[in-house]
């Protein structure tokens, strides 16, 4: 997932955006955007790998806020979400 998160500097505070992910109804993992520096709103990242399993056909995927999304800062959570990369694994 590429995001952006100006809400802090990089090293201190802790103003990560965290979001559950869903795939299909079903929980999948937790989703950390951590900050990228303070007010670098601009500044694109991304974020670690999700291994999911889709089906064949159509599949939901949800990111939303949970209560236990809540960071340690307790405040502060957001960021900027712009793609989602989704890449088929063939396993050998």
């Amino acid at each position: 997932m590429r995001y952006a998160n100006g809400t802090g500097p990089v090293n201190t505070d802790n103003n990560c955006g965290i979001r559950s992910l869903y795939v299909n109804g079903s929980f999948a993992g937790s989703m950390v955007f951590p900050q990228r520096g303070k007010d670098e709103w601009s500044d694109w990242g991304s974020t670690g790998v999700e291994w999911i399993s889709l089906r064949e056909g159509e599949n939901t995927l949800n990111l939303r806020y949970e209560e236990f999304n809540r960071n340690m800062d307790g405040v502060i959570n957001e960021f900027l979400l712009d793609y989602i990369i989704i890449e088929k694994i063939i396993p050998d």
